[in-house]
């Protein structure tokens, strides 16, 4: 794990990222893929970018907040 951050708006939000290890073309869409074709849980998504993994998680959250949240959060690589 390299962040966990919580946002404690309503809903409350927790936001994780995961980094994949340092070897040539390890990148995050195999874990990503991989826990999109798995059983998905209620108040979690996901999102990748690179060497990085993020889950987003609320039990009070719909999936379009969560959604969003990720959206808002993946972003913040790209800049």
């Amino acid at each position: 794990m390299v962040c966990r951050a919580g946002y404690t708006g309503s809903p409350e939000i927790t936001l994780t990222v995961y980094e994949m290890p340092d070897v040539p073309g390890a990148t995050a869409f195999g874990p990503f893929q991989e826990w999109q074709t798995g059983q998905r849980t209620p108040g979690i998504v996901a999102f990748h970018y690179h060497a990085y993994l993020g889950i987003v998680e609320s039990p009070n959250a719909d999936e379009d907040e969560l959604d969003r949240f990720a959206a808002a959060a993946e972003a913040t690589f790209h800049s």
